[in-house]
């Protein structure tokens, strides 16, 4: 592969990586230039390759700016069954918010 700089390709991730570090990481196979000259990251998780850019990999403090593994890995990995279904709007009641018995779930109509 060599000198990168005679290599049209296109850096999406969230901070720039040095051509050293983007050589480095060809090498090693964490990353690749796919043929249209888009930066890929492989998934530590799922070995795939995923373009290198905050819709398939989470933002995280690394020297890339992205996370190791991509957003479905995470996901699957975070939440197995699925993510809760978003709740509905509050009804007033506390005994469901707080899971508390009914004789105590509010106090002069104030949460307890």
């Amino acid at each position: 592969m060599g000198n990168f700089s005679s290599f049209n390709f296109i850096q999406t991730t969230p901070i720039y990586l040095s051509d050293a570090v983007l050589l480095r990481r060809v090498k090693s196979g964490k990353m690749l230039i796919d043929a249209n000259g888009c930066i890929e990251k492989r998934c530590a998780k799922c070995r795939d390759y995923w373009p290198s850019d905050l819709e398939f990999f989470y933002s995280a403090t690394r020297i890339d700016g992205l996370n190791n593994w991509c957003k479905a890995c995470y996901i699957e990995h975070r939440w197995p069954q699925g993510r809760t279904p978003v709740a509905q709007p509050f009804s007033g009641d506390c005994s469901l918010l707080y899971q508390l018995p009914v004789k105590q779930k509010s106090r002069n109509g104030v949460c307890a």
